[in-house]
């Protein structure tokens, strides 16, 4: 893996001519601030073993500042157990993968593995993109730790891929307090099967755990099935005081038309049955919904709000269900 280019960065207003000149002004409080936008030529690598001098970094974008990824790299890859790094009031955005990049498909945006933890503060992470069948077009957790607070992941986009806004390993850790997944979308142009798009806002996989809490929103995005939330055998989610609102497996959801993003172009006689609007829980998962809102979400065939496969462990308190749409089963 390379290790941190900051050569690479070119922003007229920032002094980046070397990692050590860099590195030794950020010893004193750890903290860079922006104080320009930052545009990235390559990717921005923070390993364990290669540059520890920067764990404990903090990147705050002042809520004006981004750095962009100009749709051609991915902008950030944090690895490592022990590597913590805080980003605040930050916009990453424009950022893009391919299978050539370090890990392949994951991670459009944001790559946090091997025991790493990231906390964003105030933070957007936007407009980011992967190759086809990718996984985790804004933020990908590999076996890692994600901490958001009042952030929004907002219009990523993966082609046959799961976990369009963030994607969670096995062993991974999503804390989200406040902010929102909102309009990240899993698509297809033409016929593919529902395993291919699934997680519109966020995949949690088998042994993951997340946790959304304050007011956190979950809405608006797209997949095959759970157009919100795709919580995968074994998987863990925790929605308190949180609402799921307007998510679909549709891009166009108007009165009682609710028109398939996905069955352009597909034979007659194809199966579209897509289930979990809001959210999709496999068998053996785990669901918990208190005090929250789960609102106007809408699937093709089962589970307009919610579809629990059987097996799951479901626990639901003090939630309300309303106007949520499935065409033959389980409209609520």
């Amino acid at each position: 893996m390379p290790p941190l280019n900051w050569c690479a960065i070119s922003t007229p207003g920032i002094e980046v001519d070397s990692q050590n000149s860099l590195a030794a002004s950020i010893v004193p409080n750890r903290t860079v601030y922006l104080s320009a936008d930052v545009y990235l030529s390559s990717t921005l690598y923070l390993l364990i073993g290669v540059n520890e001098r920067l764990d404990g970094l903090v990147v705050d974008g002042g809520g004006q500042y981004k750095v962009d990824g100009q749709d051609s790299v991915r902008c950030l890859f944090l690895y490592g157990s022990g590597m913590q790094v805080g980003l605040k009031d930050l916009t990453v955005t424009n950022c893009s993968i391919s299978s050539g990049s370090t890990h392949g498909n994951y991670g459009g945006a944001i790559y946090v593995g091997g025991g790493a933890v990231l906390e964003m503060d105030g933070c957007t992470v936007s407009n980011s993109k992967t190759a086809s069948y990718g996984q985790g077009a804004g933020i990908y957790v590999d076996e890692a730790t994600l901490i958001l607070v009042n952030t929004v992941i907002e219009f990523n986009v993966m082609h046959y891929g799961k976990g369009a806004g963030v994607y969670l390993t096995s062993s991974s850790v999503l804390t989200m307090a406040g902010g929102s997944l909102k309009n990240n979308f899993a698509r297809s142009a033409g016929c593919y099967t529902a395993a291919t798009m699934e997680g519109g806002g966020l995949y949690v996989s088998n042994g993951a755990l997340a946790t959304i809490t304050d007011g956190a929103s979950i809405e608006n995005n797209i997949a095959y099935r759970g157009g919100g939330i795709y919580v995968a055998s074994y998987g863990e989610l925790v929605l308190q005081n949180a609402s799921l609102i307007g998510n679909s497996y549709t891009k166009v959801f108007s009165g009682s038309t609710y028109t398939s993003w996905y069955r352009s172009g597909c034979s007659a006689g194809y199966d579209y049955r897509s289930y979990g609007g809001g959210i999709y829980a496999d068998s053996n998962a785990k669901v918990t919904l208190v005090g929250s809102i789960v609102k106007s979400n809408a699937a093709y065939y089962y589970g307009g709000g919610v579809y629990f496969s059987s097996g799951t462990s479901a626990s639901i308190h003090e939630s309300k269900f309303s106007s949520n749409y499935a065409r033959y089963r389980g409209i609520q």
